[in-house]
Parts: structure tokens; C-alpha cells; sequence
């Protein structure tokens, strides 16, 4: 049985995290370091990335609650 979970995890939820992080290498030239006039957009990575992460454990709490009830 394939986690529906998991499948959103791979195909929505790493896209838009994917998108997120070409938007800061272009911002920054792909160059380590931190350059102030992104700050923000690294707080928003990172909030987007708890979302997607807190999205998928609910996902795969329905799918086990789901699983367990039928």
C-alpha cells in the first residue's frame, strides 16, 4: 500500500519547499554566508518548511487513524 502521505510529501509539499530555496539562490548567487538583505526570506524557508513537515505528520496521521479504524 503507498503512502498518500508520502506521495504529497514528494510531489507537493518538496515542490514548493524547491521553489522557496531557487528564490533564495537567486537572491543570494548561490553563495554561502549570510547576507543581511535576506534574513527574511530565510525565516520564511524555515516556517514554510515547519508547515510542510507539520502538514505531512498530519497527513500520515490521518492515513494511520484511517488504516487502523478500517
Amino acid at each position: 500500500m503507498t503512502s498518500l502521505a508520502l506521495n504529497r510529501w514528494i510531489v507537493d509539499r518538496s515542490a514548493a519547499l524547491g521553489r522557496l530555496e531557487r528564490v533564495h539562490g537567486t537572491m543570494t548567487g548561490g553563495l554561502s554566508g549570510r547576507p543581511r538583505d535576506v534574513t527574511e526570506l530565510n525565516h520564511a524557508l524555515f516556517l514554510r518548511l515547519a508547515a510542510e513537515v507539520q502538514g505531512f505528520c498530519r497527513d500520515l496521521h490521518d492515513e494511520a487513524i484511517d488504516a487502523r479504524v478500517s
